[in-house]
């Protein structure tokens, strides 16, 4: 505990304007790493919430962005040409 204690220390006499902002960063990037990049289990060490770890973890970019639930460009291609072919059909109806 000494060497954190004393690794803080020397965070806060360098100036660092966001500490606290740094500290949170390097204890839940290394948790989460110890952990074996498992977010629940980050959790409960911690004794935070997941989503909490999730969010921070995003916010680090230690994680990527969730999946958009926009479909891909492919997909939203071939639904335009569906449609292209069914508007002629509708208008001979």
């Amino acid at each position: 505990m000494a060497t954190l204690e004393t690794t803080i220390a020397a965070l806060f006499e360098s100036g660092c304007p966001n500490a606290h902002e740094r500290v949170e960063e390097i204890v839940i990037r290394a948790t989460y790493r110890r952990c074996e990049r498992n977010l629940g289990q980050t959790a409960i060490r911690l004794g935070v919430s997941r989503e909490l770890v999730r969010t921070r973890l995003l916010q680090f970019g230690e994680i990527g962005t969730p999946p958009s639930s926009e479909p891909p460009a492919s997909l939203s291609r071939i639904g335009e040409a569906r449609a292209a072919v069914k508007a002629p059909q509708a208008l001979q109806s």
